[in-house]
């Protein structure tokens, strides 16, 4: 992890408004989409067969799995998931702790929030953005999907760099 030469920077405000900026603009991007695709803005728009957009909810987790139309078993997942954020707060915190940045826990703190918020208001995550190259069509995903993977990618290569 990079360390932060200056723990004192910890409590500046540049600092504070950086990483709320960070949490912040990834949900509004990701709701402001997501409430775009729902009204039908991005409805017939294909991209060279490589792009396309159609709105799905999913129930599960990442690419549909443990998806269910079952109420009781999506408040299980919902339940874990919530487990996982509090998990990420605790790393976090540990981390800022210990004078490293998080800057990419908050990628991934952000992208997991908006989609939670998207579970309490319609009982699944919108997806909306399809990907195909080479005959192979991958899972629809979102802007906060986007942000996790980037997320946790940034930190495998950080961990694996240092």
């Amino acid at each position: 992890m990079k360390k932060i030469l200056n723990t004192k920077i910890l409590n500046t405000e540049v600092f504070t408004k950086y990483n709320i900026f960070l949490f912040l603009i990834p949900i509004i991007s990701d709701q402001t989409t997501k409430r775009m695709a729902l009204a039908g803005l991005f409805e017939n728009l294909n991209i060279d067969n490589k792009l396309s957009f159609e709105v799905s909810i999913n129930r599960g987790i990442s690419c549909g799995f443990f998806h269910s139309q079952n109420q009781l078993y999506f408040l299980g997942v919902s339940f874990l998931i919530l487990c996982v954020l509090f998990f990420l707060l605790f790393h976090m915190y540990t981390q800022l702790k210990d004078g490293l940045s998080i800057s990419y826990e908050i990628l991934i703190l952000s992208g997991a929030v908006s989609n939670f918020i998207d579970r309490i208001f319609y009982s699944g995550v919108i997806d909306f953005i399809g990907i195909s190259f080479f005959g192979w069509s991958f899972y629809s995903f979102n802007i906060a999907d986007a942000c996790i993977v980037s997320g946790v990618m940034l930190m495998l290569f950080n961990k694996n760099k240092s």
